[in-house]
């Protein structure tokens, strides 16, 4: 019987393609998917990037500001079907503010991502909206089969939120 990668490897497999084949952003490559619960229907994906049919590239060097449509926006402002289910985004890195805003305007119920954004603010931000964050890593055993590892899950009170010493801090996921 063969081994097979689990679906979630293969999703992450495919956004990781997408971002190195499609990204246009000198800085980050970031590609995001919309899925439903199961993982089975796929509504959208998308890479970050200068705006479609326009220049390859970015339109500055600084970091924050280079002009290009962050991933996450790019796959919640494709048209899809009405979804009565959980709506799960999968993104190749952690969102930054703006992405986080939109991401809990959609109503998206799980964000599952791989890397690290520089900050950790928009991560308290999906948490205060009840929003399940899972980080996975990618990890090859012994035995070269490839499996993913779920990394605590948690939900922080607002609370936890007020009296985090530092926004600096990120929370445990």
């Amino acid at each position: 019987m063969m081994d097979r990668k689990s679906l979630l490897f293969c999703m992450f497999e495919f956004l990781d393609t997408l971002k190195s084949g499609r990204s246009s952003c000198d800085r980050a490559q970031v590609a995001a998917m919309l899925t439903d619960n199961t993982m089975h229907r796929i509504f959208s994906y998308g890479y970050n990037g200068n705006v479609a049919g326009g220049a390859n590239a970015c339109d500055s060097d600084e970091v924050g500001n280079c002009g290009c449509i962050h991933a996450e926006i790019n796959v919640l402002i494709k048209p899809r079907p009405i979804v009565t289910g959980p709506l799960v985004m999968l993104s190749t890195d952690s969102p930054c503010r703006n992405c986080a805003k939109a991401i809990i305007n959609a109503g998206v119920t799980s964000l599952y991502f791989v890397k690290w954004y520089r900050e950790c603010e928009p991560l308290w931000l999906l948490l205060d909206a009840e929003i399940e964050i899972i980080r996975y890593k990618p990890k090859i055993d012994e035995v070269a089969k490839v499996t993913i590892r779920v990394v605590e899950k948690r939900k922080v009170s607002q609370d936890a939120y007020a009296r985090r010493p530092d926004k600096k801090v990120c929370p445990k996921v």
